[in-house]
């Protein structure tokens, strides 16, 4: 497998992880969440916190209350805009790099000299695609990648 491949692959798969958790979150969103402390008398039965979102609560503890809030539908919504901001720009950058590459070989293949504007370009992709990938595959691992996790 080379490194072009894996990197379509680890493009493709975060696509789809991403695309998970946003039809999740999309069933999910019935308003804002929040963490609501309850004393025993607003309680069945247990001294606790809830969960709040929009009419439905949930008992839990406080720290997973606030949790749960803080990664409500809509944040998570946010996040994977966000993410899907970045996977898009990595695509755009690498879809450019391997444009001209294609065409500097085959101006190399025909036995001319790539065009100097064409080398700068390609060097300037190739160098924010170093950058990039340390990027990418830290918002991958976030997702599961390497964990063992399916998606």
């Amino acid at each position: 497998m080379t490194d072009e491949s894996i990197q379509r692959d680890l493009l493709a798969w975060l696509d789809t992880a991403i695309s998970i958790r946003e039809e999740a979150a999309r069933g999910a969103d019935s308003g804002s969440w929040m963490a609501v402390d309850l004393a025993y008398e607003e309680w069945d039965a247990t001294v606790g916190s809830s969960l709040y979102n929009g009419g439905a609560v949930a008992n839990c503890h406080m720290e997973e209350a606030r949790h749960i809030a803080l990664h409500d539908p809509r944040s998570v919504l946010r996040r994977c805009a966000a993410d899907r901001g970045s996977l898009n720009a990595y695509a755009a950058t690498l879809k450019l790099h391997d444009d001209y590459r294609d065409r500097i070989q085959a101006v190399r293949d025909r036995g001319g000299l790539p065009d100097a504007k064409d080398l700068a370009v390609w060097s300037e992709a190739s160098s924010e695609l170093a950058i990039m990938v340390g990027f990418v595959l830290n918002l991958a691992k976030g997702y599961g990648w390497g964990a063992g996790e399916d998606v």
